[in-house]
């Protein structure tokens, strides 16, 4: 098979290559030269490396879900421990430390959820 190089030194690839090497837009291709020759390999993804290594079941969005939140109240639970030496703690009023302290409410940013 033979390609022709154009003005800006570039070359199409011939589909049966193409296709014989799964190739497609973006993908890789290593150039080198050896004993004078030309060879052009493709650079498979190193994410391919893991490909079939995890095993998953159907999974619950609701369970998901509330995991997440969780997830996200302690995160912000965490948070709000490293705010209790902060000015803006020393400021709140009595009633909302206390709901602090209870872990009714906790600091999201600026912000206490309750």
């Amino acid at each position: 098979m033979q390609s022709v190089i154009t003005s800006k030194f570039q070359t199409t690839i011939p589909k049966d290559i193409r296709e014989r090497l799964k190739l497609s837009i973006h993908d890789t291709l290593e150039w080198k030269v050896d004993r004078g020759k030309i060879v052009v390999s493709s650079v498979q993804k190193k994410n391919l490396d893991y490909r079939n290594k995890i095993k998953t079941g159907p999974g619950k969005i609701e369970d998901d879900i509330k995991q997440a939140r969780k997830q996200r109240v302690e995160k912000c639970r965490l948070f709000s421990c490293n705010i209790k030496k902060n000015l803006f703690y020393r400021c709140l009023p009595d009633e909302m430390r206390n709901l602090f302290h209870r872990g009714e409410a906790y600091f999201s940013g600026a912000h206490l959820c309750p």
